[in-house]
């Protein structure tokens, strides 16, 4: 009866040398193609916890093509923005936004990202 803690070691230390760390990656690397344009805010919404909106875009890119669906703007902590990320950035309905769309080209990554390099994050000084 003592030896099946050691049979038990033995076998659990074969599955883990057996599937490193390395085996499992998920996602990554990934690669995403830039495409200029605008984001501009269609409509603001609170959520129910009172602190944190529901904002949503349209984004079009520079050869005026629109994105086929609105998308949410999540502040750089990718939360819903709050009041203060929104006053900081000055984010009313139809306020445009400059920034980019990447589409992924290689990966498993999320397929889409937006970018909107001028908001600034709501911790900043």
């Amino acid at each position: 009866m003592k030896i099946w803690p050691l049979i038990c070691a033995l076998i659990l230390s074969g599955c883990m040398s057996i599937h490193s760390p390395k085996e499992f990656r998920v996602g990554g690397p990934c690669e995403y193609e830039y495409h200029p344009g605008v984001g501009r805010i269609v409509s603001i919404n609170p959520l129910p916890d009172g602190k944190r909106f529901e904002v949503s875009f349209e984004f079009y890119r520079e050869d005026n093509s629109r994105e086929e669906r609105t998308h949410f703007l999540y502040d750089n902590h990718f939360q819903h923005p709050s009041r203060e990320f929104l006053e900081k950035n000055n984010i009313t309905v139809g306020k445009v936004i400059p920034g980019y769309l990447m589409s992924i080209t290689k990966g498993t990554c999320t397929p889409i990202l937006f970018s909107f390099p001028r908001l600034k994050d709501n911790r900043a000084p």
